[in-house]
């Protein structure tokens, strides 16, 4: 797999933005709006020959988060990159 080797290298960049929130009842609920934008490389080894700029793979999206009461989150994403495009729904906060 071209993804996966023995040292690897993430960086992710995300802006939360809280669109709007409402309360019903006891319970609160809030709409934030994540873009997103990651590069990432995976290396053989951490030799310095093989850090080559023309290698680095990125992608970039937005994502819908929906909040209930801080502890439950529903994270609806969208992503793009050179390899295609992914919808995702996840369950909780990524970090």
């Amino acid at each position: 797999n071209r993804f996966l080797d023995r040292v690897s290298l993430l960086n992710s960049f995300e802006i939360r933005w809280m669109m709007f929130g409402f309360s019903a009842g006891s319970e609160t609920f809030d709409f934030v709006l994540v873009p997103f934008y990651d590069v990432g490389r995976v290396f053989s080894s951490l030799s310095t020959k093989e850090f080559d700029s023309t290698k680095w793979r990125s992608s970039y999206g937005a994502s819908l988060m929906v909040v209930w009461d801080l502890a439950t989150v529903i994270r609806f994403t969208y992503g793009l990159s050179e390899e295609g495009e992914t919808i995702t729904i996840d369950f909780g906060y990524i970090f």
